[in-house]
């Protein structure tokens, strides 16, 4: 029996490979423990699960507003004339520089949008010309939700 990929999910609580499949929750009392526990005191290395997948939240647009403002990312007075359908300096040259059968569609999803996607190909666009890690940005979604 080869037993590998053990990962330890909670004490005592194993899942593994064994002999190709995948085994969950493998404690003192079910079939497998005791080959788990032969395996890891034979040496094979034991692993943690992943770190959850934090669901990045899709933001509004006033959501999205109040968050590039309150970070600094606009100005207020940027942020006043977005809510009134003129669209920031930055957002006019990054819109610019995309092929031109693609700017009237990127200029309506900046200037009225119901909801702001973190997947969106403009957002990447933009964050990439402030200068924003993805990590910043999917920070900026998951904060920015809640207000």
């Amino acid at each position: 029996m080869t037993v590998t990929n053990i990962i330890l999910t909670a004490p005592d609580t194993y899942s593994a490979d064994i002999d190709g499949t995948v085994w969950f929750n493998i404690t003192p009392v079910s079939r497998f423990y005791v080959e788990v526990e032969d395996a890891i005191a034979a040496g094979e290395p034991v692993g943690t699960p992943p770190a959850p997948v934090i669901p990045i939240p899709n933001l509004s647009f006033a959501q999205l507003l109040i968050g590039l403002v309150t970070e600094g990312w606009i100005t207020e007075a940027e942020g006043e004339g977005w809510l009134v359908g003129t669209l920031p300096g930055p957002v006019l040259l990054v819109i610019s520089m995309l092929p031109p059968n693609q700017q009237f569609a990127a200029k309506a999803r900046a200037s009225r949008p119901s909801d702001v996607e973190r997947s969106d190909p403009l957002v990447a666009a933009l964050a990439t010309a402030e200068g924003k890690t993805p990590e910043e940005i999917d920070a900026f979604f998951i904060t920015y939700a809640t207000v």
